[in-house]
C-alpha cells in the first residue's frame, strides 16, 4: 500500500475500540470513509488499561480494518482514551536524528525514560500514577506510534 493522506481517530473505551478514517477536508473538516470497532470491555475498564498486549492488538486489528476498507494505508494514527480514573499531561521529549537513523529500542527506551522523568506539575500530589503511556513519537516527517 502506498503512503497516503489518510489519516485515523480511535477511541478506546471501557466496552469498545471505535475509528474511523479519512481526508481532512480544506475547512479543517474530516470525510470518514471507513469505520471499524471492537470489544474492550476485557481488558479496559473505567478508562483503565488492565491488558496493554490486548490493547495494542485491538489497535492494530483496528487501523487494519481500516487500512483494508480504505484499500491503502494511514499516514497518521491519533488514540484517545477517556475515562473517570485517567488525567492526562502532555510531554515533549525531542532528538534531532541523522536522515538514516535506525529508531533502536535503546532510543526508545532513552525517550520514554525521559518522558517519565518529566515532573508531573498539574497532577495533584494525593493522585496515583498506575502507569506511563507513550502515545507517539515524530521522527523527521515520519510519524510512528509504540506500543508499550
Amino acid at each position: 500500500m502506498a503512503t497516503t493522506e489518510f489519516i485515523a481517530a480511535i477511541e478506546l473505551g471501557s466496552s469498545k475500540i471505535t475509528g474511523v478514517a479519512g481526508r481532512k477536508n480544506s475547512d479543517g473538516s474530516m470525510q470518514v470513509l471507513a469505520y471499524a470497532k471492537e470489544d474492550s470491555s476485557s481488558f479496559i475498564r473505567k478508562g483503565i488499561i488492565y491488558n496493554l498486549d490486548k490493547t495494542a492488538q485491538s489497535l492494530t486489528s483496528i487501523i487494519n480494518k481500516l487500512e483494508g476498507d480504505l484499500k491503502n494505508s494511514i499516514a497518521k494514527v491519533y488514540v484517545g482514551i477517556g475515562g473517570q480514573s485517567l488525567r492526562t499531561v502532555r510531554n515533549v521529549v525531542s532528538r534531532d536524528l541523522e536522515e538514516e537513523a535506525i529508531i533502536s529500542e535503546e532510543l526508545v527506551n532513552a525517550i520514554g525514560d525521559e518522558n517519565v522523568a518529566i515532573p508531573e506539575i498539574h497532577i495533584k500530589k494525593n493522585t496515583d500514577c498506575h502507569s506511563h503511556f507513550f502515545r507517539n513519537y515524530h521522527f523527521l516527517h515520519i510519524q510512528a506510534m509504540f506500543h508499550f
